[in-house]
């Protein structure tokens, strides 16, 4: 697991969360994917904060705005881009949201 916090322009290679990879599209945009690799939303730069962005797939693989695992997390806004932080707060979102199974 890495941690760190991606700077706007000063260090834009991928890093990974537990369960999260942030890969960075550009300055404004990174791509949020799942443990599975599968694209689960983005972070944008909008108005200087970073916006959260969850997106689904539907059955023929239509992009659904909003949906998906994290569609919960929708708009959540960062300060700042920090792995640490984000990986928190979206984790506590999937596993809030996740019935809870006693182990036997």
């Amino acid at each position: 697991m890495v941690y760190g916090v991606l700077a706007l322009g000063v260090n834009l290679c991928t890093f990974t969360m537990t369960p999260f990879t942030l890969k960075p599209l550009n300055a404004g945009t990174c791509q949020l994917l799942d443990a599975h690799g599968q694209h689960v939303g983005y972070l944008k730069l909008i108005n200087a904060l970073w916006k959260f962005k969850a997106v689904g797939y539907g059955p023929q693989g239509e992009v659904i705005p909003g949906g998906g695992p994290l569609t919960d997390r929708h708009n959540t806004t960062f300060v700042r881009l920090d792995a640490a932080e984000i990986e928190a707060e979206l984790v506590r979102a999937v596993y809030s949201t996740q019935p809870f199974i006693s182990p036997q």
